[in-house]
């Protein structure tokens, strides 16, 4: 008696639970609200730090635990890239600037000056010529001018003695062209620093080089001046320096130089260990600290959270509209979208949460696995196995789209993670479909394994030919493959412990639920065998004709079959009203009115209910119990009360002699209301001939047509021709007429001769 008080209670639980999970969209704005709340209940998922990371630490300071990044860094090195950004311009060439008409300039001064003082000849005329030449003279110099008359033969021979010697490149600081022998300079056209007039000298060039000391040293060792000290003097004054450091150009090569060093940057991947606990703190581990600090600190929570719940939104909107619109069985109610919605935050949450445990896995020192290895033992295809167990594959398609997109992308941010995830999700799609008994989950586990070893085994190929620094391979290939395996193994593990809370969280009943309930040895079925053995050989029948015509048309044949198996367990309540488990032909509906007989009749679906609920059976199936006889009338007792002397004959309705309903709304319902009423028809027949088989069959089929039982459910004309040809199968099949075999037909005879 507890027992049962417990049972009830729980059924209660189970029901106002059933109801909220089904409790229709009231209004846009419910619709819009729980779209948004999921949308933002994604983006926290995607958005969420398992962040480690201290604010502060002091170098030589001891780490107390172990840190690790929550994601991937990469992290600007500042000081080595000043460094080699230094070192960079160091070894820029430094840029002379050479004139190389600077001899004819300072000739053409000279014979101005000579011309001048020829004209003029007087001593004033020493003022103007220091100015024209540039030179202040000494009095010893100008009168060696003076003496010989300013000649041409004078000023021809300092003009060829200036030509000569400033014909060289002369520097004034020789020992800086020096420094920078082993490397060479560029030297430009004093007049054109466009790239034509440009020109690098190495050691061989620089060494003709003069200073000035050296050219006038040479000035002064030339012959032809004479022996008179104030000639060489003279000339020695007038050179002068023709190739100088261009400190812009110079410095415009540092810039470019320094600006063609890529930044020095440390990648961090998700996972990897910064510190282990007890380390102390050096350098190198503040640089990298104080770079997820600064990336952390500069990212807006806010616009990061906005930009990626407009993207999450977006995508799936776009998914449900394309799916509801485009692909015809692409069919959502309120229960399959509050469904597919927990199953998308759920694997977002598993993938995030499996990051982070396989990230502290990867910190292990006894373990020598790649650290890129461990995110393809996560099983990313669990959503998807569920989704199509429970709906259909073009639900489950659009669902692994969507979710290899926010693992991919969002989560990730890795493309082939992406790809790797959709065609695993679309696989096991594909694989798990019509499971009829445990073992096949795990058969699909071990299809989707093989098939994740070949994608990663394609991503590694691909990568190596695209990034051969990032090349996989000996050993660590083989960890890659040994993930993919273990993934697809976890995922089918993880569906078999899942599918239980699935079906009792939202109602829904998995194939391996039918095949459970497909076990005779059920306790309802046992009660039925034994209190209506005539209902029992009913419902088998009828089983195994909702079985063959779903079967036909692309139904659930599992789901046909157990239904039927348990419609009419409400007869067991008065099993003796109907005729089928009448003893010696008694009529119990002798002894009472039309109307309540036709209310005895009609109280085995309410029964029904009551007992598919205390034994906890799947709404599914409690819905086909008063679907399977729709809103069809008693007509039997309507036409006897029609006929009788009931003194409630004026008041007689035909909504009294009704089911209650409601219609057949499903594919499965309907064939079982179509099979419950061709199975006692074709029962009743004397004669039972294909042929009038299945006239049986079509009338019974057309009848209810007609009377709209089926307007509510998917079936059409198409189905319903099918669904009489596998009726019409399986009835001739099971009443064909058997031979007379000679031994039979002499016992009859002899049986005849008694009577």
């Amino acid at each position: 008696m507890m027992l049962k008080q417990e049972d009830k209670r729980s059924s209660r639980w189970y029901q106002s639970w059933l109801k909220l999970i089904a409790m229709p969209y009231s209004s846009a704005i419910w619709l819009w609200a729980s779209f948004a709340l999921v949308a933002a209940l994604i983006t926290l998922i995607m958005t969420m730090s398992f962040s480690s990371i201290p604010s502060r630490i002091k170098v030589g300071q001891q780490a107390t635990y172990d840190i690790r990044a929550d994601r991937n860094y990469t992290i600007v090195d500042d000081t080595a890239t000043r460094r080699m950004k230094e070192a960079a311009a160091d070894q820029s060439l430094l840029v002379y600037s050479f004139n190389q008409s600077a001899s004819s300039e300072e000739v053409e001064k000279i014979r101005k000056a000579f011309n001048q003082a020829r004209e003029t000849g007087s001593a004033s005329s020493r003022d103007l010529f220091e100015e024209t030449v540039g030179i202040g003279l000494t009095d010893k110099q100008w009168a060696g001018l003076q003496k010989g008359r300013f000649s041409r033969s004078l000023e021809d021979t300092i003009v060829s003695v200036v030509q000569g010697i400033m014909h060289h490149p002369i520097v004034s600081d020789k020992a800086t062209l020096l420094a920078e022998k082993e490397k060479g300079v560029v030297v430009v056209d004093r007049h054109h620093d466009d790239q034509d007039k440009q020109w690098q000298w190495d050691a061989q060039a620089i060494s003709v080089v003069w200073s000035l000391d050296d050219a006038k040293k040479q000035v002064m060792s030339i012959r032809s001046l004479g022996k008179d000290e104030w000639l060489p003097s003279l000339v020695a004054q007038l050179i002068h320096t023709n190739m100088f450091v261009n400190l812009e150009l110079t410095r415009g090569n540092q810039v470019l130089a320094r600006e063609s060093v890529p930044n020095v940057v440390l990648s961090i991947q998700s996972g990897d260990v910064i510190i282990h606990a007890g380390e102390k703190f050096e350098p190198r581990h503040e640089l990298i600290i104080q770079g997820i600090r600064k990336q952390l600190e500069q990212k807006s929570i806010s616009t990061i959270f906005l930009g990626y719940f407009i993207l999450v939104s977006l995508i799936l909107w776009v998914s449900y509209f394309f799916g509801s619109r485009f692909i015809p069985k692409f069919h959502m109610g309120p229960r399959d979208i509050r469904f597919v919605a927990v199953m998308l935050i759920v694997a977002l949450f598993v993938v995030r949460i499996s990051l982070f445990l396989t990230a502290t896995v990867a910190a292990s020192p006894y373990l020598n696995i790649p650290s890129g290895a461990y995110v393809y033992a996560i099983p990313v295809a669990i959503g998807a196995m569920l989704i199509r167990l429970v709906l259909n594959a073009e639900v489950a398609l659009i669902f692994s789209i969507v979710v290899s997109i926010f693992c991919g992308f969002f989560v990730l941010h890795d493309p082939e993670y992406t790809a790797y995830c959709l065609l695993s999700n679309i696989a096991a799609t594909s694989f798990i479909a019509n499971v009829d008994k445990r073992s096949n989950v795990m058969r699909a586990g071990l299809k989707i394994a093989l098939v994740n070893v070949v994608i990663v085994g394609g991503l590694l190929l691909a990568q190596s030919y695209h990034n051969p620094a990032m090349k996989v391979q000996g050993v660590d290939a083989l960890w890659y493959l040994a993930a993919a395996l273990t993934g697809g193994i976890m995922n089918s593990v993880l569906v078999l412990f899942a599918a239980p809370f699935v079906e009792t969280i939202f109602g829904y009943t998995t194939d391996m639920r039918l095949l459970e309930l497909a076990n005779l040895n059920h306790p309802l079925l046992r009660e039925l065998i034994i209190r209506a053995p005539g209902t029992y050989h009913h419902s088998h029948l009828v089983g195994i004709l909702s079985e063959s015509a779903s079967e036909r048309i692309g139904g659930n044949p599992l789901l046909a079959r157990v239904g039927a198996y348990y419609h009419d367990i409400g007869k067991m309540r008065k099993p003796q009203y109907y005729i089928e488990n009448s003893k010696d032909n008694a009529n119990w509906h002798e002894k009472i009115s039309p109307h309540m007989a036709a209310l005895i009749i009609s109280s085995h679906i309410k029964d029904g209910v009551e007992m598919a609920q205390q034994y906890g059976l799947p709404q599914q199936i409690i819905d086909m119990i008063p679907q399977h006889h729709g809103t069809k009338k008693v007509s039997f007792f309507y036409e006897l009360a029609k006929k009788s002397n009931d003194p409630e004959l004026q008041t007689l309705s035909e909504d009294d002699f009704r089911y209650p309903g409601p219609k057949p709304q499903t594919k499965e319902a309907g064939i079982l209301l179509l099979a419950d009423g061709v199975e006692a028809a074709v029962r009743a027949l004397k004669e039972k001939t294909p042929t009038r088989i299945q006239q049986m069959v079509e009338s019974i089929i057309n009848k209810s047509f007609v009377e709209s039982q089926l307007d509510e459910c998917d079936l059409t004309l198409r189905d319903l021709t099918d669904i009489a040809d596998a009726f019409t199968h399986i009835l001739s099949g099971i009443y064909h007429q058997r031979i007379e075999y000679p031994k039979q037909a002499t016992e009859v005879a002899e049986k005849d001769k008694v009577l």
